[in-house]
């Protein structure tokens, strides 16, 4: 696991800027910022594989407010359209990035930063 606790950063998939090898990786990160404010996280680049609607047997990305252990998720994204801002409801993220091993893309770059 990865922690970032910075006010404003950036993550991206395992190899980026090179597409993500052919073997599973299962990332995760947690986002704290000043407990009084939230995040705000877009995207600069997303190329996932599939575009199912549930992103079955596909790479993706999902994410999800507070601590990842005790966290709901919000949303999970694959395929290659670049996702809408998110913005979270308080002052810590998780986000985690799953690749099947089975295709290889460019993957992903997002950079955050704390509003409000």
């Amino acid at each position: 696991m990865f922690e970032l606790t910075s006010e404003k950063g950036s993550l991206a998939s395992f190899n980026y800027p090179l597409p993500y090898d052919l073997y599973p990786v299962d990332c995760l990160w947690t986002i704290t910022v000043n407990k009084y404010k939230q995040i705000e996280l877009s995207f600069d680049v997303f190329n996932l594989s599939g575009s199912t609607p549930k992103c079955l047997d596909s790479d993706y990305v999902e994410f999800g407010n507070g601590n990842a252990t005790f966290a709901k998720r919000m949303q999970r994204l694959c395929g290659s359209g670049k996702p809408s801002t998110i913005k979270s409801k308080d002052s810590v993220m998780w986000f985690r990035f799953v690749s099947t091993g089975k295709t290889k893309y460019p993957g992903f770059k997002a950079s955050y930063k704390s509003v409000g």
